[in-house]
């Protein structure tokens, strides 16, 4: 369609349902000053003649509203200031792991799939959103979901989930309803047209009995329309079997190297440690880890493509914690100060002090004058480097520890 067969108009009132006048603007995208604030505005679409009018909306001063940016928000990330209502049965919500604080999984095509983003709602549950400016505003109309009861608890757990939408918090009207759901069910995907929905609820109904309803809202998201969610594998995470098999390739074609050669061939002990990092973290939750957002992605291709960092990792012993908590402080400290590990003079001690902390910080670490304090280890490698770099260090040793000796 021509440009010039559209046109638009921005108009002004003071009430709602008041006379609008027209602001001049004429362009698609409009900002109006600080001055029409606590004024209603709307816009007016001419198409090929014929005029699609907007909804009046009050315009309010910046900072006083929430601002989504992009395709798509998961569920757990929407602002609390928008969370009406969230009971559960036992202990209380969960944000991006299950009832047991640890990854959310559920059974998908008859395998356990993982998810790092979702709920952990322990049945009996009602969660209620107002989603009127994320459907309205933004146009994040669609919400896509797996749900049901966390893989981890087997075949326990029994429960059903029902979706409803209201205009006023009284009225309800279901839009869908699951069959039962126990740990060892086949998940059931939600896929909902919320346009022009203001409340959205989501009740876990228990089915009269609560043992295990460990229940779980996994990669729930709200996008708009034509957002197209690509869950495909990401080459560079191979399964151990992929890795055995191009060990094993590597062997025959350096048949004539000792294994002592072997392992000092860079090629091949790279592939050892990827192989080993896959087998310890698991193929599926690194997959997911790296489909959450692009700073994951981002994060976790740089340390599976970088043999130094991977070779650190793999030396440094095994994380304190789980592979889990250390992958997630690993892709923190990148994501903050990934551009350090190029540095050309400490770029090698930045990384190694990086993979220390993803190590060591794979629990909580509390500071030992007050358990109350968890440390945070981003803040701890900001200090540290600062520390460093003004010279506040023995810097003649501290340059020269390995990652197990900085633990």
């Amino acid at each position: 369609m021509a440009s010039d067969n559209i046109s638009y108009k921005w108009l002004i009132s003071d009430s709602a349902d008041g006379v609008f006048s027209d602001t001049g603007v004429k362009e698609p995208n409009y900002t109006p000053s600080s001055e029409y604030e606590g004024k209603y505005i709307k816009t007016v679409v001419t198409v090929n003649g014929v005029d699609v009018e907007s909804k009046a909306k009050q315009i309010m001063a910046a900072g006083t509203y929430n601002e989504y940016s992009g395709d798509y928000i998961y569920f757990s990330n929407v602002p609390k200031s928008q969370q009406l209502k969230a009971e559960v049965g036992w202990e209380t919500l969960k944000y991006d792991s299950n009832i047991s604080g640890d990854t959310i999984s559920l059974i998908v095509g008859g395998n356990r799939k993982y998810f790092t983003k979702g709920f952990g709602a322990h049945a009996y549950a009602t969660l209620i959103y107002d989603i009127e400016e994320m459907t309205d505003n933004y146009r994040f109309t669609q919400f896509t979901s797996y749900v049901g009861v966390d893989a981890s608890r087997g075949d326990a757990g029994s429960v059903k989930f029902i979706f409803s939408v209201s205009d006023d918090l009284s009225d309800w009207k279901v839009i869908k309803e699951t069959g039962t759901l126990t740990g060892a069910s086949e998940a059931e995907y939600v896929d909902l047209d919320l346009t022009g929905v203001k409340y959205f609820k989501i009740y876990i109904d228990h089915l009269g009995n609560a043992s295990s309803d460990h229940s779980v809202i996994a990669g729930a998201k709200f996008s708009r329309a034509d957002y197209v969610d690509d869950q495909g594998d990401y080459a560079w995470i191979k399964t151990v079997s992929e890795y055995d098999a191009e060990i094993s390739n590597y062997e025959v074609q350096n048949s004539g190297k000792t294994y002592t050669q072997l392992t000092e061939d860079p090629v091949y002990r790279n592939l050892i440690y990827k192989r080993n990092f896959v087998k310890n973290a698991g193929f599926d939750y690194l997959q997911a880890v790296a489909h959450t957002d692009e700073r994951s992605k981002t994060a976790l291709e740089w340390f599976m493509n970088d043999m130094e960092a991977l070779e650190m990792y793999t030396t440094g012993g095994a994380p304190t914690g789980s592979y889990a908590r250390s992958i997630k402080v690993l892709i923190d400290l990148y994501s903050k100060h990934g551009a350090d590990v190029t540095d050309p003079e400490f770029g090698q001690l930045y990384k190694r002090m990086m993979i220390t902390l993803s190590l060591t910080h794979s629990i909580s670490v509390v500071f030992w004058a007050d358990s109350s304090v968890v440390s945070d280890p981003v803040r701890r490698y900001e200090i540290y480097k600062k520390l460093h770099d003004s010279d506040l260090l023995l810097n003649s040793v501290f340059e020269h520890l390995n990652v197990e000796e900085m633990r």
